[in-house]
This record gives C-alpha cells, structure tokens and sequence, in this order.
C-alpha cells in the first residue's frame, strides 16, 4: 500500500495558506498514485489554537477549509488530525478524506477537560489500520489490535522537541514496532508556535522495527512508500548539538516570520552569551537583518569591545558603539541628592543594565527590529540578571540552555570555521558591572551549579535530595533559596524558546507567593 506522510509547518489560524499547501500535497500525491495521504496534526488549523478555537468563525472557517480539501481528494485518502466536534462539543480528532468528501469522523479527546482519548479504525486498501496520537503508544489497547485484525499503526504527533527526544522516540517506534510485530507509520509536526518547536524526523517502520523512510529533521518535507514493505535504512545520526542549534534557529526564524517580522538587534558585550545568540540570529534571519550594538561603560574591557567587533565581523552584521558613560554619569548626578552618604553597591550595576536596555529599546523603535534577550538558564534560574535591563526584549532565544550548554553549542557553531572569537569562549565570564567583576564571585563554578540547577529545576528533587547527592548543604540551601526568590523576575521575562523538558515561562510552574522550603 503506497503511503505518503507530510510533514508540513503551518500557521495558526491562517485557513488560506495552510489549505493551498495542503492543496499542494494533495496534488503530489494524486500524481504519484499514493492510496494514503497521512498529514501531522492540524494540518488547517495550524496548530493548537487555545482559546482562538472558542471563536464561532473559527470552527466555522475550518470546516469550510475541510470541505475544500475533501474535496480535492479524488482517487487518494487523506489521513489527519484537526478541530471537530463531538456531543460534547469541540474536541480533536482524527478525518479520513476521500472520494471528494469526509469519509470518517472519530473524535479523540476534548480540547479542554479530561484526557481521554479513543483511536480510531480506518480502512484503506481492504488494510485495516489503527490511529493514534504518540501519547496513546502505551495504551491498554496496544494487545487488542492484533486481535481485531489491525494491520498497521498510524500515528500522529504533535509533542514539542526537547534535546535527546528524536532519538529516545524513534528507539521506542522501533521497539513497539517490534513488540507488536506491525509497521508503523509515524507522522510528526515541523516548526514552531511561540515558544515550542517540532522536529520532524516523520518515518514508516517496518514489524521488525527497521526504517524504510525517514523526513528531514526541523524542515518540510514528503515522502513516501509502501507501508508493508521491508527496512533498509539506518538511523540518521546527528549531534545533539546540531538538534539544539536548528531547533532554536527555527524557533526565532518562524516566530519572525509568522508575526512578520524582519529583523532583529542585540546588544554585544562580548561575552559568551550574546554572541551564541547573534550566530543564531544571523542563521535564522540573515547577516543583513541583525544588528548587534556594544554599549561599553566605564567598567568594560578594551577586549570586550573589541571581541564584540570580531564576533560582528565574522558574522557579516551591522555593528555599532554606543557608550553608556554619559547617560550613566547623568544619572548618577540626578540622584546623588538623594544618595548622599551611600556606597556604590547593586544598584549603580543595575542602572547600567537598564540603561543599555533604553538605548537598545530606542534603536528597535526607531529603525524597527525586535530586541533579543541573551540571558541563560543557569543566570535566569538564580536571578542573575537585572529586571528592566539586560532581561529586557521579546525573544529569549537561550534561555532554555544552561551556562554549560552554551558554552558547548559555542564550539559546536564553530565546528567549520572561528565565528565566535577564541577568546570569548576562553575568558572568565563577567558582567563588568564593577571593577573587576567576575561571575564566580557570587556563583559556583557553572559545571558545579548547573550539575545542581538541572535536577532541582527539571527533576523535582527536594534540597533533601540534593544533599543526598552530594552536593554541599550551604550551597544547597542559598541556590535553592536563589531560585524560589526569583520567579517574580521570570515572570516578567521575555518568550523563552523550548529545547529541554521543562523550560522557565511555558513548563514551570510554581506560585509567585509561597514559603515552601524543603
């Protein structure tokens, strides 16, 4: 049986361009005599719409869309999962589309409320063939369809990317392949909605778990074959690294590109982080399109300065120096009345930091361009950032990444050739908010403190826990604190772009007012 799977980027509530494209595939299909045309999830509606589904017009527009692509379907089927309803109302489910109309309904859960959900049967060919979503692989009713004579699986996915996922599913698709000694056709989502992205990596597994195809990983793509013949493909291998980079690069480049927006600016300091985040930018939107602006102050170093210059260079991106001395010492002046008989402590750090994030918010309001945030994981985890400064912007594109983890994607992006200057990635990281000023003088070592960040934040320990682990109970106790205190600040923080299982903004959530402590 000649199947085809389309792994196809859409846009939320775009009715219009996202049925041409599927027009499209529709189209190639029929050309090469596919019998089954298997689409991702929301394929017209564009991906989960949330409350946007609770609009009348909405439904409305979709089913008319519906009704233009069943009709389409003249000799192929078309397999999908979209916006239906149900006695209960509104719910997901899967359509079956063929000889120009809708041949098959089954609703699979509710959009809102309980979880449940109901695979569907379909018939294609005189085949028989199960339907599902990937969260539904480990359901009682996996031993049941080999006695109803269910010959394949289909499988839907929408399940947002996080690093080391592509591997760890297609382990699982090959192992339940196997176990139920039945070929699997497996449907993913590309692209990205906000903060989550989709791999990809759609594939057809045959009994014995072997890969007979297999789409690109965090683009478009078609591709076809016969469902019940025999794998020969290997695995494609990639670093793990180049998931994390093409998965960020894609979340910023469809964020810009579905909101319309064309560029994008940064502040360079020459530091490890903002330079990650200008090579992803320029990936994502083009040289031409990101500006990056060093805002030196009295505290800076002539070589940030002048690794910010390089990093510019290597990249091909308009550069630009707007010292901060004068605003700085303006403000100083203003409020020395009032902090007369003070010593400098953070506040004067601070001012830095929100004055940097009014000159950049001034050159995004007066040349357009939105402004990236370039904080991390590990500072945004313990607070290690200024509120109205340096966590000012729309996108945070690594604040998914921990410090140790940008510092490896840094090497990654200069696998081929130096983009990132040397000394960036070498030098004692600093906010150069005072003299001399290095992170290590309020933080652990980085290796140390996001070794105990990862299990507290992603894994639930308690501080129990991490003593047990062996890491120091004082450190244990301030980091944790460190932690609990700051959530009013990620609270007001820029979008932050998905690449782990539990990212600040869109995974964590903690009550902004509490004193649990254990």
């Amino acid at each position: 049986m000649r199947i085809a799977l389309a792994q196809k980027n859409g846009i939320i509530g775009d009715f219009k361009g996202n049925l041409e494209h599927c027009l499209q595939q529709i189209a190639q299909a029929e050309e090469q005599k596919t019998e089954l045309l298997i689409f991702s999830n929301w394929p017209l509606s564009g991906g989960d719409a949330q409350d946007l589904f609770l609009r009348s017009s909405f439904p409305a527009l979709q089913q008319q869309a519906l009704k233009t692509m069943a009709q389409a379907c003249r000799h192929v089927q078309v397999l999908m999962g979209d916006l239906g309803q149900d006695a209960s109302g509104l719910c997901y489910g899967f359509y079956l589309l063929g000889e120009g109309r809708v041949l098959q309904f089954t609703p699979h859960k509710p959009l809102h409320g309980a979880k449940a959900s109901t695979p569907a049967e379909i018939s294609v060919g005189g085949r028989k063939l199960a339907v599902l979503n990937e969260s539904d692989l480990t359901a009682d009713s996996e031993a049941e369809w080999q006695k109803q004579g269910v010959q394949a699986l289909v499988v839907l996915a929408d399940r947002p990317f996080e690093a080391g996922l592509p591997a760890m599913r297609l382990s699982a698709l090959q192992a339940q392949a196997s176990k139920l000694q039945l070929p699997i056709a497996f449907c993913n989502a590309v692209g990205a909605q906000a903060a989550l992205c989709f791999d990809g990596h759609s594939s057809v597994l045959d009994p014995a778990g072997r890969l007979i195809v297999q789409a690109a990983a965090f683009k478009e793509d078609f591709v076809s074959c016969d469902l019940f013949e025999e794998g020969h493909l290997s695995p494609i291998e990639r670093d793990p690294m180049a998931d994390i980079e093409d998965a960020l690069v894609l979340g910023l480049r469809d964020y810009c590109q579905k909101s319309g927006i064309k560029r994008a600016l940064l502040g360079l300091s020459g530091g490890i982080d903002s330079a990650v985040v200008a090579a992803l930018a320029v990936k994502a939107l083009g040289a031409e399109n990101v500006t990056g602006i060093a805002l030196p102050s009295r505290y800076s170093s002539e070589g940030s300065v002048t690794d910010a210059r390089d990093l510019a260079q290597n990249l091909g991106m308009p550069f630009y120096i707007v010292p901060i001395e004068g605003p700085f010492a303006a403000t100083l002046a203003a409020l020395d009345p009032v902090f007369a008989g003070t010593k400098p402590d953070v506040t004067e750090e601070n001012i830095q930091a929100r004055l940097r994030a009014v000159l950049l918010m001034a050159y995004s309001n007066k040349k357009g361009g939105i402004l990236l945030t370039t904080g991390n994981k590990s500072e945004a985890a313990v607070g290690y950032c200024t509120l109205y400064g340096d966590t000012c912007g729309a996108v945070a594109c690594i604040a998914d990444l921990y410090k140790t983890e940008v510092y490896a994607l840094a090497r990654y992006i200069n696998r081929d050739r130096i983009l990132i200057p040397l000394n960036t990635i070498t030098k004692a990281p600093s906010a150069e908010l005072r003299p001399d000023q290095l992170d290590q003088d309020s933080l652990p070592p980085y290796p140390v403190l996001d070794a105990l960040l990862k299990p507290y934040l992603e894994e639930n320990a308690s501080r129990a826990e991490l003593v047990e682990r062996g890491f120091d109970p004082q450190m244990v106790e301030r980091i944790c604190h460190l932690v609990d205190l700051n959530e009013y600040k990620r609270r007001q923080a820029a979008l932050v772009l998905r690449v782990s299982k539990k990212a600040f903004g869109s995974d964590r959530a903690v009550p902004l007012v509490q004193r649990f402590n254990a």
